[in-house]
């Protein structure tokens, strides 16, 4: 079952990662920042995560 704790993936960028037998999901801030023609390269890591989150 997969749990998705309330989060929306508007952007569509939500990608799976395989490790041994666990499955993981993670959002993406490159395919964000494309999708919305953005340069995120200079930002501070902190920001990049709130980036992701809006």
């Amino acid at each position: 079952m997969e749990r998705n704790f309330g989060l929306v993936d508007s952007l569509n960028t939500r990608t799976s990662l395989k490790v041994g037998d666990k499955g993981y999901y993670f959002f993406s801030i490159k395919t964000a920042a494309q999708k919305l023609s953005l340069d995120v390269s200079s930002l501070p890591y902190s920001l990049r995560i709130k980036f992701v989150e809006i």
